[in-house]
């Protein structure tokens, strides 16, 4: 088996975390990729290195070493090419990961093929520009629609075919997948969905109306977003695509969202399901 292992360095314990990984899928005969640029950081002369793009065609697996943002860079990557992800958590929370770094023994797991795969749905946002171009961002947790003006609270309108779905006075709005039901949307007070769930939930940011409350949409349709007209907030707007990509959206300009095409497949060894990781990692249920 082919392994790539994408380590996110600046988190304490992650070269230690790869040399126990590494050591143990050597030792199960596996063959362990790495980014040429991490060379610096950890250089095994038992491991194959190169860039990115020429070593994930070559591997079965991609390892990601870190926290959920390190897991999310990886799936982004992996995505193009068809590869399934494992995470190791070396971060705070590590919702998204499969094992800790006092696991790292079930890799073994991996190298015998004794897993499944779990298929996460994503989100697509296109953006058509004021001067005809068209910018398409895919996204597996969320993608958070933002004031830029931060004096001026933002009007904006969601509608879908049917008509206008709901207006919001708010600093922003969150369109999350249940995958990411339990990042920043919950922070900003949204539902907590399963992720094997097929739906998309919109979560208002610091609304104005109290009453306002977040709505899990069905996945069968667009729902453009746009700012209102009267609205007092005049530096438009900004899109973070899983808290990296970051857009600017002008007045007049919409934002599509629907589900996306993509989606993402996760390592599962079937030891630890949703809930458990509530209980673990929120100690809310």
């Amino acid at each position: 088996m082919n392994i790539l292992i994408r380590p996110n360095f600046d988190k304490k314990g992650s070269l230690e975390c790869v040399r126990k990984a590494a050591s143990i899928l050597l030792g199960h005969g596996a063959q362990i990729f790495i980014n040429e640029a991490d060379r610096s950081f950890f250089d095994d002369p038992q491991c194959r290195y190169g860039p990115m793009e020429e070593i994930i065609p070559l591997c079965d697996v991609l390892i990601s070493v870190g926290g959920d943002g390190t897991i999310l860079r990886t799936v982004k990557a992996a995505i193009p090419y068809g590869k399934p992800v494992l995470g190791i958590n070396t971060g705070r929370i590590g919702f998204l990961t499969q094992l800790e770094e006092g696991e790292l023994e079930d890799l073994a797991l991996l190298v015998r093929g004794e897993y499944s795969l779990a298929s996460r749905m994503m989100l697509k946002a296109r953006i058509e520009g004021s001067c005809g171009e068209d910018f398409q961002y895919h996204a597996l947790n969320d993608l958070v629609i933002t004031r830029i003006d931060s004096n001026n609270i933002a009007d904006m309108v969601v509608t879908a075919q049917e008509g206008r779905v709901s207006s919001f006075r708010a600093d922003g709005l969150i369109f999350s997948t249940p995958t990411g039901s339990t990042a920043y949307s919950m922070s900003a007070g949204g539902p907590i969905l399963d992720p094997s769930l097929d739906a998309i939930i919109m979560t208002a940011i610091c609304p104005h109306a109290a009453i306002t409350r977040p709505m899990v949409l069905r996945t069968d349709r667009s729902y453009c977003l746009c700012e209102s007209q009267s609205s007092s907030n005049r530096g438009g707007l900004s899109l973070s695509v899983d808290g990296r990509t970051s857009h600017r959206i002008l007045l007049g300009e919409c934002i599509y969202i629907e589900k996306s095409t993509q989606t993402a497949t996760l390592v599962d060894f079937g030891k630890k399901d949703f809930y458990w990781a509530l209980n673990k990692k929120f100690s809310i249920t």
